[in-house]
């Protein structure tokens, strides 16, 4: 039987007066890599970086015989201000074999997706210098067309009908169950699959 590894998170931190945005980092662990864009950080120098590594079998010998899932790992973008529930979320998804970037609040969450492109964003609603609602916003005015999913302890399901220019994909109310983020995660990804395949075909 194999088990999935542990995933390996990289903590970047910068001198106060350095200044690289958009140089990429590619990050190699194993078999997985995942490639990230330095935002223009200010005054939140830490940029975290989580990405899958080889699962292991029963032995604990790294099990290379999926190489390229991991490579090619959906990548995911965390937006939340809580420290602890941004570590949950950023391991959670990891796990489960995703390639996750984790901002700290909106406005680094946004200079990371003007940086680096991602196939979904998980956003809290509440959080410093811009909230999740104004970084979709932005995001939707940009025309990025990525998929979202607002996690949030002040956002009800139902209130995601009054913003329809904002196509938002899921909403999970916090409190939450990992399998309950899991699911919502993978369904919004497989929905956006679906839809990006019919594009193609018409």
């Amino acid at each position: 039987m194999r088990s999935a590894g542990r995933p390996k998170k990289i903590r970047i931190v910068f001198e106060d007066d350095f200044n690289a945005r958009g140089a990429e980092i590619l990050i190699k662990h194993s078999n997985a890599s995942a490639k990230t864009s330095i935002p223009e950080l200010r005054n939140h120098n830490k940029l975290d970086a989580l990405i899958p590594v080889s699962p292991r079998n029963s032995s604990g010998i790294r099990d290379s015989s999926k190489p390229a899932e991991l490579i090619h790992a959906r990548r995911i973008l965390i937006a939340e201000d809580d420290d602890i529930i941004r570590w949950i979320m950023s391991n959670t998804l990891a796990d489960d074999c995703y390639a996750v970037n984790a901002a700290a609040d909106g406005e680094q969450a946004w200079e990371a997706l003007c940086n680096d492109s991602y196939d979904l964003l998980v956003t809290d609603n509440e959080m410093p210098r811009l909230t999740g609602l104004k970084l979709i916003e932005r995001i939707r005015k940009a025309g990025m067309s990525l998929p979202v999913i607002v996690a949030s302890g002040n956002f009800p399901v139902d209130r995601a009908r009054d913003y329809p220019q904002f196509q938002i994909a899921a909403v999970i109310p916090k409190p939450f169950r990992k399998l309950e983020f899991l699911d919502a995660v993978r369904n919004v990804l497989a929905s956006q699959e679906d839809i990006t395949k019919a594009s193609k075909s018409i």
